[in-house]
């Protein structure tokens, strides 16, 4: 805990704690731009004394740098959603395989015919005729 009070106590940690926080915050504003923010984001560092110096000296650098960073990982947010959702419809669709191949198997055991299992294929996975016939195909091969 003493530690953590110690680098808070940083100012160049300060301001990496605190800018994105306060650009998030004020982005989110209404007409807020995200130039607008990071200025508003600066400009409170340079007020609670968070390098402040240092940012007067080189407010446009600091800027730019923000708005890069900002720009950034909000496109890496966007790619991790992206690929999230990618694996997420991959795992329903191995999922829904799963589910087809033991239905047919329970529905062989059961003594149903292909035409009949494929029938029902249609009407409860909603698949398409030759999804239902390669699955019944898929299955005779294991």
């Amino acid at each position: 805990m003493k530690t953590m009070q110690l680098i808070l106590h940083l100012p160049a940690v300060s301001y990496f704690l605190l800018s994105p926080v306060c650009v998030r915050h004020h982005v989110s504003l209404p007409g807020i731009t995200l130039d607008d923010a990071v200025e508003r984001a600066v400009n409170e560092c340079i007020a609670k004394g968070i390098l402040a110096d240092f940012l007067r000296r080189n407010k446009a650098e600091a800027m730019s740098i923000s708005i890069f960073e900002y720009n950034e990982a909000e496109e890496k947010e966007k790619i991790r959603k992206a690929e999230y959702k990618v694996g997420y419809d991959a795992g329903i669709a191995d999922a829904k395989t799963q589910d087809v191949q033991a239905y047919i198997a329970d529905s062989i055991e059961e003594g149903l015919s292909e035409e009949t299992i494929s029938s029902k294929l249609i009407k409860i996975f909603h698949l398409p005729l030759e999804e239902a016939h390669n699955q019944l195909m898929k299955h005779k091969k294991q």
